[in-house]
């Protein structure tokens, strides 16, 4: 179930431990196809859903650096024009 799916990446994201929060986005985001270099997703069937970009942009102001890191590095994944939230997300 989807829902079930969003409740679970939230609860790791707020887990205590900042490993378990990095590998959580690091598993949330592992589906995400990566851009090309013309920032053309590859795979135009596959979309990220509001929910899911509002879960890494609530990552974003987490207080661990390892955490911050896997944030920014699945900027990758993201559609160009939804980075810009996340990353000014990261600067706060």
């Amino acid at each position: 179930n989807r829902l079930d799916a969003v409740d679970l990446r939230v609860m790791a994201l707020k887990h205590p431990d900042e490993r378990v929060r990095t590998w959580a986005i690091r598993l949330f985001t592992d589906r995400w196809p990566l851009d090309t270099t013309l920032s053309r997703r590859p795979d135009t069937s596959f979309s990220v859903a509001e929910d899911d970009y509002q879960v890494l942009g609530s990552a974003a102001s987490d207080s661990s650096p390892q955490v911050r890191l896997a944030v920014a590095s699945a900027m990758q994944r993201m559609d160009p024009y939804r980075r810009i939230e996340v990353a000014v997300a990261l600067t706060n």
